[in-house]
């Protein structure tokens, strides 16, 4: 997949191709943009049947990132959850996307949101404020 002989759209076209084999109709294309005259960039925003998430697929640079939010807006990416290699290439993207549905599956991870200019956690609906940034680098380790 990566650049070489390949444009950016036939690279989005194979990022859509992933998912769609993946994922089959639990995942819903909701957006796609497209600037790849600015470094290449382009974004994939899906909806996620079974648990209502939006997931972003984002590429800037030759660098993906999949970022997960639920339906309040509280946000997780998907590298913070599990570590995996994020240059934009065929076979990162498959490792990525693979990694994706085991989590979504899985559903067992955090989401962060900030209301009232105050970080918290959130998990099955339960929100705890996040006062030190200790505590957001302990979970990591």
């Amino acid at each position: 997949m990566r650049l070489g002989k390949m444009s950016y759209s036939d690279v989005v076209e194979e990022i859509l191709d992933e998912f769609k084999l993946v994922f089959g109709e639990e995942m819903i294309l909701v957006k796609r943009e497209e600037a790849f005259h600015h470094m290449g960039y382009f974004r994939i925003e899906y909806q996620y049947i079974p648990l209502h998430y939006t997931i972003v697929f984002e590429s800037d640079r030759n660098v993906f990132v999949i970022d997960i939010f639920d339906e309040e807006g509280a946000k997780s990416t998907l590298y913070g959850i599990e570590h995996f290699q994020n240059e934009t290439n065929k076979k990162n993207v498959q490792t990525a996307v693979s990694l994706l549905r085991k989590v979504l599956r899985k559903n067992d991870f955090y989401f962060y949101i900030t209301k009232n200019e105050k970080l918290y956690r959130k998990k099955n609906k339960e929100y705890k404020r996040i006062k030190d940034i200790k505590e957001l680098m302990e979970e990591q380790q």
